[in-house]
């Protein structure tokens, strides 16, 4: 058991004590400070930053060969869900805390003095309230952080393929985007923008996005426990 935890925990630490996620994070605050949060720029942004920390770490492990030298001093299962867990705790954090960053850094009153440094005026109709109120949910985007981190991850796997552990979330985020603006208007519980960022009635509220995100992370979830299984059996 206590190896087993010490894998969680190498895990983790690799994947939040890393430049990729501090990459992330910082890139993500910048976002948010320059255009806000209900912008394009930011839209676009969530389903990227958050395959940054850890959605390659069994891939890399692979094709290094250094899985086999690291598998001894831990289980199977431990090795799988300790990288699932890291994936998707990471994805979820690199999109939460930058908010709840920006949400302080807007308390302090910071946003209006940049904006009057930069030639403002407090008059503009853009000029940022001292207390601004971020309609976002801390815990939707880390569930959507982490939903997107996994799916990444399993189809990185898969594949094999670095380039569809970064590019797969943004495809299939903007494929649902635009299925459901265009084709489909009414099915708003397909938009993933709603899902972190909601402006429909929903059935039990923001508790129910809460439990569709974690369905559907626990199914991908599994899905990549299965496939990263059948890779170490190859082995």
């Amino acid at each position: 058991m206590q190896t087993d935890l010490n894998s969680f925990e190498t895990d983790m630490f690799r994947a939040v004590w890393s430049w990729r996620f501090f990459v992330g994070l910082a890139a993500e605050f910048l976002i948010l400070v320059i255009s806000k949060m209900n912008t394009d720029l930011y839209y676009i942004s969530v389903p990227i930053v958050c395959t940054l920390p850890y959605t390659t770490a069994v891939l890399d492990e692979l094709q290094s060969g250094y899985i086999k030298s690291y598998l001894p001093h831990t289980s199977r299962k431990a090795y799988i869900y300790g990288k699932a867990g890291s994936c998707m705790i990471s994805g979820g954090l690199i999109e939460a805390l930058p908010v709840f960053l920006y949400a302080g850094w807007k308390q302090t009153g910071a946003e209006g003095m940049l904006y009057l440094m930069c030639g403002g005026s407090r008059l503009d109709m853009n000029y940022p309230e001292d207390g601004g109120t971020l309609t976002a949910h801390y815990g939707l985007l880390f569930l959507s952080g982490a939903l997107w981190a996994i799916l990444s991850a399993t189809l990185s796997t898969w594949t094999k393929s670095r380039y569809i552990a970064y590019g797969s979330s943004f495809v299939i985020y903007y494929l649902l985007v635009i299925l459901q603006q265009r084709y489909f208007p009414d099915s708003y519980m397909m938009n993933p923008m709603e899902w972190f960022r909601y402006q429909y009635t929903w059935v039990f509220g923001q508790w129910g996005i809460a439990l569709m995100l974690t369905g559907i992370g626990g199914i991908l979830c599994y899905f990549y426990v299965q496939i990263v299984q059948m890779w170490m059996d190859r082995i």
